[in-house]
């Protein structure tokens, strides 16, 4: 820009900008025990131009994360002569708040862009419990496990965690698979800026969703 230039973004009372929410984590299976990680939300506005005011009368909101997916449980009930076998799979992420909305796998549920989906229930086989999925954020429900092993709710901050597959009761030490819960995607920015610069905020109707002094932006 030229010296003297001043940039203003206005967003009116029918405006909105978003950032895009994560997708769910994949659930914990037999071909892969662990649940994956959930995707991480995008910021929605991003300011280069030291001294931009920004003025809202509608919406700017943050893309948050996706739920982690569930981990897996195998076991073998113990008996004398070997016992049968029991697997569960875990459920999946459920997606983050944002638009596009984050994606939900395996049983969650898609992100909108009020809510975060919610995560999918983990199995249930017997002795084997798979790991509920994590809600998608701002505020998606985990999903149920089976033996109080829930996948984490999102939050504003993150995607819920993935829950660990589990047991009950006496188990063999042979086929004993346990997967881990995957981790909830980091949530985005409302408004990010480039590292140093000012820049001059004004939310009329309490419609900015998120942090407001990230920093870091990349030219697009």
């Amino acid at each position: 820009f030229e010296t003297g230039t001043v940039v203003s973004v206005e967003v009116g009372s029918s405006g909105a900008i978003y950032g895009a929410g994560g997708d769910g984590g994949e659930a914990g299976d037999g071909e892969g025990a662990n649940g994956s990680n959930g995707g991480s939300g995008s910021s929605g506005l991003g300011v280069q131009f030291s001294g931009t005011t920004v003025i809202n009368n509608g919406v700017i909101s943050a893309g948050y994360g996706g739920g982690g997916g569930g981990g897996y449980r195998k076991v073998e009930r113990e008996e004398m002569f070997g016992g049968p076998v029991y697997a569960a799979n875990g459920g999946g992420g459920g997606g983050g708040q944002g638009l596009p909305a984050g994606e939900g796998i395996d049983g969650g549920t898609d992100g909108t862009t009020t809510a975060g989906g919610n995560g999918g229930n983990g199995g249930e086989n017997s002795q084997a419990h798979g790991g509920g999925g994590g809600g998608g954020g701002s505020n998606g429900t985990g999903g149920e496990g089976g033996n109080n092993n829930d996948g984490g709710n999102g939050t504003s901050s993150s995607g819920g965690n993935g829950a660990a597959g589990t047991h009950t009761g006496s188990i063999e030490s042979e086929n004993n698979v346990q997967g881990s819960g995957g981790t909830g995607g980091g949530s985005g920015a409302a408004i990010r800026r480039t590292s140093g610069i000012t820049v001059n905020i004004t939310d009329n109707v309490s419609g900015i969703s998120g942090a407001t002094d990230a920093t870091g932006v990349t030219a697009g």
